[in-house]
């Protein structure tokens, strides 16, 4: 969630606390597995994968690297 851009966060728990800020429970339980699985495949901790990444264009991550180009 940091690396993509969708909270700006230390800690975990910061991370947690701000999830439950911006989703609903429905939205949790539905993006919980596929986020898993995007980490875990894609968005890896080491070496992410990011010039074959289906989401790299929204990626804030992506774009430092200059993998993808800004949108104006």
């Amino acid at each position: 969630m940091n690396r993509i851009g969708i909270v700006k966060t230390k800690i975990p728990e910061q991370t947690d606390t701000m999830i439950d800020r911006i989703f609903d429970d429905g939205t949790k339980k539905v993006l919980h597995h596929p986020f898993v699985l995007f980490g875990r495949y894609h968005c890896t901790a080491r070496k992410p994968k990011c010039p074959n990444c289906p989401i790299a264009k929204y990626c804030n991550y992506a774009k430092s690297l200059k993998v993808v180009e800004e949108s104006p």
